[in-house]
């Protein structure tokens, strides 16, 4: 019971950064200087208006929800299948890298802060790059039976692309 209060907490503590569109961050220095953040941004939704940010939450952390049926309530459980974290753990030192060749690179050509905003772009493009793929590489666990009956995959993480499509990064100054 303590890990799945755990789990969940995480999971509140991610959402509601996510959702002030607090997503992975990578900050060059003080607290006042631009940085980039990956991953779900606030506005992106699913058509029934399902922060992207939650669907991702509960898939990062998993959850148990529970459903009325009839006079009975049901319990769902979806497991946790992580892509945030484990892109972060495996990638940040590559963020990193790019950060610094593309400010090396741009800082010959451009003033301090054009070439601080073009390095952060191009570290925000690799995050990214780095999400979506964490989100394709996960395998395991397999979906649900009843999850099966309505998806026309069986990949994990995969029905209507909108999680995928919903990776995006900002630079804020």
């Amino acid at each position: 019971m303590a890990k799945l209060l755990t789990t969940l907490s995480q999971a509140k503590t991610f959402l509601n950064t996510l959702s002030k569109g607090q997503g992975i961050s990578v900050r060059t220095s003080a607290p006042h200087t631009p940085c980039v953040k990956a991953g779900f941004l606030p506005g992106a939704t699913y058509p029934n208006g399902t922060p992207v940010a939650a669907i991702a939450a509960v898939q990062e952390f998993g959850a148990v929800s529970h459903h009325k049926t009839g006079h009975r309530y049901a319990v769902q459980v979806t497991p946790p299948r992580p892509f945030l974290r484990p892109a972060m753990q495996q990638d940040a030192p590559h963020w990193v890298k790019v950060f610094q060749q593309a400010f090396v690179q741009n800082y010959s050509v451009l003033p301090l802060p054009h070439a601080q905003n073009a390095a952060l772009q191009a570290t925000g493009a690799a995050m990214q790059a780095s999400i979506v793929r964490a989100i394709q590489a996960v395998q395991t666990p397999p979906n649900a039976p009843s999850t099966l009956r309505h998806k026309k995959t069986q990949k994990p993480l995969v029905e209507s692309g909108r999680l995928l499509k919903s990776v995006s990064y900002t630079v804020q100054s």
